[in-house]
């Protein structure tokens, strides 16, 4: 039996005509007008396997898949070769990081190989909706949403903040697309539709669009960025 990935957003992308990856992948493809990626925009991107590692070690067992060291556990997004997959380590404190990549076997394989006494490794697959807000307004839009201040001015490409967005707990990075500024936010699966509603309910005053995923690229020149 093939297994069903489902977004959370699933009925909210189905009523604004998006396309399906496919019948066993119901993520968005894409939108009718995806193919002129302008003004502000919204996606969500995906789908993507999880591994979560927490301990004294996480940051170590990170830097054998960065081929850096991170000493200083400055909250950021850094790229990661997943074995062979290209995935990014989301660094979020002294002791904790999460490995995000699209869906493969590198999970199982790398929990198994990073496990240690140092390092516990969960797998978090499933539990979390990855959005791109990207465009002129993206900064005002998640200035309206979270009292944490992600402006270009403060918040360094490929920084990482860990924040409420109309109050709930949310990841954030700065990671721009080719033209200009974007955030990456992954929020609780349960809290999806909730954050999806508010931030098109925000945006419509600075004419946000929902689009497919690859009108929201990350730069591939920028920290993390996907290919």
């Amino acid at each position: 039996m093939t297994a069903v990935r489902r977004s959370a957003l699933e009925a909210a992308h189905a009523a604004a005509g998006a396309r399906w990856l496919s019948d066993d992948v119901r993520w968005p493809a894409g939108y009718a007008d995806d193919e002129a990626p302008e003004g502000t925009r919204l996606a969500e991107v995906g789908p993507f396997d999880e591994l979560l590692l927490r301990g004294p070690g996480a940051l170590a067992a990170i830097a054998t898949l960065t081929g850096e060291a991170h000493d200083d556990a400055r909250p950021r997004v850094v790229p990661a070769d997943l074995r062979g997959t290209r995935g990014e380590a989301w660094l979020l404190g002294p002791d904790e990081a999460l490995l995000v990549a699209p869906v493969g076997e590198w999970v199982v394989t790398l929990a198994r190989d990073l496990a240690s006494e140092d390092v516990s490794a969960i797998e978090m697959t499933g539990t979390r909706t990855t959005l791109r807000l990207a465009g002129p307004a993206a900064p005002d839009i998640l200035a309206e949403l979270s009292a944490a201040d992600t402006h270009p001015r403060s918040m360094a490409e490929g920084s990482l903040a860990q924040a409420p967005m109309v109050g709930v707990r949310a990841f954030i990075a700065r990671q721009d697309a080719i033209e200009g500024p974007a955030y990456t936010m992954m929020v609780s699966r349960d809290e999806a539709r909730y954050i999806w509603d508010a931030i098109r309910q925000i945006g419509a005053a600075h004419g946000l669009r929902v689009v497919g995923p690859a009108a929201v690229a990350v730069a591939a020149t920028t920290a993390g960025g996907r290919a």
